[in-house]
């Protein structure tokens, strides 16, 4: 039975007397490689001197605390019968995840050498100690955490330098500035843009939307998503990427266009009839472009002809778009009550179900057509393949 984490400033350390215990110290942000000390280090005496060596290039990095909070429970430990080792770990300066696997496998390396422990005991005075945790319960069971918190009493001059230590370490460290300089830097542009272009009115919506978004992107932890589809886009050929531009360009068109149908014209009805007029267009445009430049073109230059779905994509798309473009001209001229029957009398007034049923009609034979030919050319390849080993036997 996997034995409960406890709190060894709460409960103590417990009776671990006879047990090989491993004391492992992990400074998250790597501020030992500042001062030119490398991890792993294992060993009372080592760690030992790795502290002195940081504190004297450091002295108010809180790290130092943690290193020697470390040893004194190596200390408590031997003093009270157990057989403890004392280890130093580090992370990465600026990337979470690397450093959680780089402290991962610099514990491995230790454990290859010290053999197995009945458990550890983690120090550490990083807010993410429990995702530390959590890296050393993979490895071998966490009998405790010691949480470092330093003491201070400040008077007025010394808080002021402390706040401005803080203040210059939000600004310089990029695991802090991309949220106290970043994000105020891209809600300024984008205010400053929007009023140079007179579309003052949209700059508190536009920041809040925006600040929406990062608090949404960093709840929900989506910035290695972010990063790994950046990655991802960044790997694409020149003409899919440009494909992929012109997509979006006409999108934020389409966008633009929807915004002012909808909202600078005298009844929602009209602004309806010009959204699936103009902004469906739009965006139809952008789809079809990437079709062509993103996924034939790129096909045909790298020798595959197989393009039946991507043709069969933009005759849905036409047909779409004509459909939509009918629908919003028949809107234009029916007169409802509200928008919902306005709606209805315009579908049933306009080409909108007819272009429909024939776009997908076209596109659906297109698709099965290409298939056909796709089977035939692999069935006509393979019995040219065995025609040639029967005559090479």
């Amino acid at each position: 039975m996997e034995r409960a984490i406890l709190d060894v400033d709460a409960e103590g350390i417990g009776d671990l007397e006879g047990q090989r215990v491993l004391v492992i110290i992990v400074d998250l942000d790597d501020d030992l490689s500042t001062v030119g000390i490398r991890t792993p280090i294992i060993g009372y005496e080592n760690v030992l001197e790795a502290a002195i060596q940081f504190a004297t290039a450091r002295p108010e990095d809180s790290d130092v605390n943690t290193i020697f909070a470390g040893l004194h429970v190596y200390r408590q430990l031997r003093s009270e019968g157990a057989d403890a080792e004392v280890v130093l770990l580090a992370g990465h300066p600026t990337d979470l995840l690397a450093g959680q696997r780089r402290v991962s496998e610099q514990l491995s390396r230790i454990l290859q050498d010290f053999g197995r422990p009945a458990g550890a005991i983690l120090v550490s005075d990083s807010e993410y100690d429990m995702l530390i945790a959590e890296v050393i319960r993979s490895h071998l069971p966490l009998l405790g955490i010691k949480r470092v918190v330093v003491e201070q009493h400040l008077g007025i001059e010394a808080s002021y330098m402390l706040v401005a230590r803080y203040l210059k370490k939000a600004v310089t460290d990029p695991r802090f500035a991309k949220y106290t300089i970043g994000i105020p830097g891209v809600l300024l542009a984008t205010a400053g843009l929007l009023s140079i272009f007179g579309l003052g009115g949209l700059v508190f919506k536009s920041v809040i939307a925006l600040l929406g978004l990062a608090m949404v992107v960093h709840g929900f932890n989506l910035e290695p998503v972010i990063k790994r589809e950046i990655a991802w886009f960044s790997s694409r050929p020149g003409l899919v990427m440009a494909g992929y531009v012109i997509m979006l360009m006409f999108t934020a068109a389409s966008a633009v266009v929807a915004y002012y149908s909808i909202s600078q014209t005298q009844s929602l009805i009209e602004g309806m009839a010009n959204f699936f007029r103009y902004s469906v267009m739009l965006f139809s445009i952008g789809a079809i472009g990437y079709i062509i430049i993103g996924r034939i073109l790129y096909m045909t230059v790298n020798g595959d002809f197989e393009v039946y779905g991507e043709v069969a994509a933009i005759i849905l798309f036409l047909f779409a778009t004509a459909a939509f473009y009918r629908l919003g001209e028949s809107l234009q001229y029916v007169r409802g009550p509200d928008l919902p029957s306005a709606l209805t009398s315009a579908l049933l007034e306009s080409d909108f179900l007819e272009l429909s049923i024939i776009g997908a009609s076209l596109a659906g034979l297109v698709e099965l057509a290409g298939k056909a030919l796709s089977r035939k050319g692999e069935g006509g390849r393979q019995q040219g393949a065995e025609g040639a080993r029967t005559e090479a036997s």
